[in-house]
């Protein structure tokens, strides 16, 4: 009676401070190696750098000859900010692990949907040839899903734990919405026509552009018994920068209350927004092959 409790106490003692369990038992130590499948979900916190730029030329005649400066011979209309990207994200991985002693060595793929959006909105006054203008703006980032390819270097804590560092591909669909509107009036062609019922329109854009970048992270993987394993994990992303170019609608920009306004041609704008993302989720894996025996096996 008093071997058999020597036998447990001997048993569990392994279990928790040996790679390996095998031993005189005969029985394979738990391996992290094969192939696996899961799904995962979590939340992303993102952000995006922006800048937007327009440049709505004079007409000709009202412009200085061999001038092309903002305020004096087009209404330029600029804005540099930031905004967040929020949301909750869910998707699928599937990877390989080889394990050679302490150490895991692998690669995952995984694919994620996501809700992650926010809008930056910006007001700013300026003096085009003498006339005062106030515009306004609004830009808006969606990311709708993301992808990685990574590879993972992992150290076993107590065999049925591992602790890891992962890295590599990251790409996404970026969506991007955005206006600029300004005070004025319709027509482009001679001041004091009607005024808009409010801001006349100066841009509309979108722009839908998948970007590859770069993410790196870490976790920790655990086995919950059998052929399955539950992780942490966060990961960084960049997808780099989202370039869109558009024209801009001609007008007479100026006040509404004082009709008096600066004729402007079609122009051209451009926006650009950097991407980062931040991501912290959990996974649950089912990994094929062979599981090791349970501790009552090596009892008999």
């Amino acid at each position: 009676m008093a071997g058999r409790h020597l036998a447990y106490v001997a048993v569990f003692s392994a279990l928790l401070t040996s790679n390996a369990y095998a031993g005189e038992y005969g029985y394979p130590s738990f391996q992290w190696t094969g192939f696996y499948v899961g799904v995962n979900g979590g939340y992303g916190w993102g952000e995006s750098k922006n800048n937007l730029d327009t440049f709505a030329p004079l007409p000709p005649e009202f412009q200085f000859p061999g001038s092309n400066d903002c305020d004096v011979a087009a209404v330029c209309i600029s804005s540099r900010g930031t905004n967040d990207l929020k949301g909750v994200i869910g998707g699928l991985q599937a990877g390989y692990n080889w394990q050679a002693g302490r150490f895991v060595v692998g690669i995952e793929t995984d694919f994620q949907a996501s809700d992650q959006d926010g809008t930056q909105r910006f007001t700013t006054d300026l003096v085009a040839n003498t006339v005062p203008i106030t515009a306004s703006g609004r830009l808006k980032q969606e990311l709708s899903w993301l992808g990685t390819l990574r590879g993972r270097v992992g150290v076993v804590a107590r065999e049925r734990w591992q602790l890891y560092a992962t890295g590599g591909l990251a790409y996404g669909r970026v969506d991007i919405d955005g206006s600029v509107s300004a005070g004025g009036f319709f027509s482009g062609v001679v001041p004091g026509t009607p005024p808009c019922p409010g801001p006349c329109p100066v841009a509309k854009f979108s722009e839908d552009d998948t970007k590859a970048g770069w993410t790196i992270g870490g976790g920790l993987e655990g086995s919950l018994g059998g052929n399955w394993s539950l992780k942490a994990e966060y990961l960084f992303v960049d997808l780099g920068s989202v370039k869109t170019r558009f024209a801009t609608f001609p007008g007479c920009r100026g006040t509404t209350v004082d009709e008096i306004c600066t004729n402007v041609t079609t122009g051209i704008g451009k926006s650009s927004s950097d991407i980062t993302d931040n991501i912290v989720r959990i996974g649950l894996n089912y990994r094929f092959g062979s599981s090791p025996p349970p501790v009552e096996a090596l009892l008999k």
